[in-house]
């Protein structure tokens, strides 16, 4: 859940956006498993995103081949339950986003991105599930469209970096 809007909307409904992924995930052998669910986005344009893909580890690289974000995973750590995880994964990713907006004439809209990513990180994993990651990337395909009449900007190419905290 958070709050999405510009300066003067984020008291507007259309601001307070709850999003959640819910994935189920069968272990067909040690090294494949299987995932299908759903991803609520709560966006204008795309509300609903089936979550599907095959997950196939070899230990040294492990694939996520999952939408909406796969990835390719080089482990640079020996895979130990007591030690820091590190690794070295390229991305891609489905990513845009909803906001709550006041245009010029003063009526309140909704915003709406969507693109497309392609990313290079590095992340540490703790044995107790805390992690950081870096990433860089290249962003394409990037538009803008308002909710209320439609009016579609298209955006050029753009870079990302970016950090988080994740468990």
């Amino acid at each position: 859940m958070g709050v999405y809007g510009d300066d003067h909307s984020l008291d507007d409904s259309d601001a307070l956006r709850v999003s959640g992924v819910g994935v189920a995930i069968y272990k067909a052998s040690e090294k494949v498993q299987w995932a299908f669910g759903v991803a609520y986005l709560n966006r204008d344009d795309i509300s609903v995103l089936p979550v599907v893909g095959l997950i196939y580890d070899l230990g040294w690289v492990k694939y996520e081949l999952m939408m909406p974000r796969p990835r390719i995973v080089w482990r640079l750590s020996p895979e130990c339950g007591d030690c820091e995880e590190r690794a070295f994964y390229l991305a891609g990713e489905f990513g845009g986003g909803t906001w709550a907006v006041q245009r010029e004439s003063g009526a309140s809209d909704t915003l709406n991105l969507s693109r497309y990513g392609l990313l290079v990180g590095y992340e540490q994993t703790s044995p107790g599930g805390w992690g950081r990651r870096f990433e860089f990337g290249y962003l394409f395909g990037r538009d803008l469209e308002y909710g209320i009449g439609g009016e579609e900007i298209s955006l050029d190419d753009s870079l990302i970096a970016r950090a988080g905290i994740f468990y």
